[in-house]
């Protein structure tokens, strides 16, 4: 069980309180069904809070999990690796610029990040925010639940197109070291997104409606791309 006060406070302080001595390094399914494949689900997301988990499923319509919050994501991530260890993990966390702006600590995006590389996932983040803003049910009630799906969807698809994931998977019981990888920038609003397995490179997104184009080493660009 958990309290939450009405209005966040002046100075910056807690506003979410567990009840003491209650269980909190666990989940629970918010959205959706892993149920219906029998096979398992191929994609599974993860979120901190109950509000959030329920803008990404009705954006994405894919199950999503609660964490409670960012120092739970790693234990959600590992407990559902364990149970499903061939779906792709999306961790969509809180980007708590305001708090790094405060204290120089991003718990949010430092947190998802730390959970989809201990299961080789992804971390995914909302952008753009508005002042107070920091996850997705915030993107979704300034910018609607299309830009949530984009951002979501789009990680997935470069994460899953990208030949580096399988790689990744091979060089871990080989021994050997993961391609690099270097992002394109396209035009229209971006979004940075951890792809665990290709660890520590990044890829720029597009919020919206566009292919991404990811270079990697003795690859050729996709038709109808420019190399960066």
């Amino acid at each position: 069980m958990q309290r939450i006060a009405p209005a966040k406070r002046a100075d910056g302080g807690p506003d979410k309180f567990f009840l003491k001595g209650g269980r909190k390094s666990a989940y629970i399914m918010c959205w959706g069904s892993v149920a219906r494949d029998p096979a398992g689900p191929a994609v599974v997301l993860v979120a901190e809070g109950y509000a959030t988990a329920a803008s990404l499923h009705e954006a994405t319509g894919r199950s999503v999990f609660v964490a409670f919050d960012a120092g739970n994501m790693a234990h959600v991530a590992k407990a559902l690796h364990k149970q499903y260890p061939a779906a792709l993990l999306v961790i969509c966390g809180d980007d708590d610029a305001q708090n790094l702006t405060r204290t120089g600590n991003n718990p949010g995006r430092d947190n998802a990040t730390a959970a989809a590389r201990s299961v080789r996932g992804l971390a995914v983040f909302p952008a753009p925010l508005t002042d107070g803003g920091s996850d997705f049910n915030d993107l979704h009630k300034v910018a609607g639940l299309e830009a949530v799906r984009c951002i979501v969807e789009a990680a997935i698809d470069a994460h899953q197109a990208s030949p580096t994931s399988a790689h990744a998977a091979q060089s871990e019981t080989s021994g050997e070291k993961p391609a690099k990888t270097s992002g394109a920038s396209l035009a229209g609003p971006m979004v940075r997104v951890v792809i665990a397995p290709m660890s520590p490179s990044l890829l720029t997104l597009p919020a919206c409606g566009s292919r991404v184009l990811t270079k990697t080493a003795n690859a050729s660009p996709p038709s109808g791309f420019a190399a960066p």
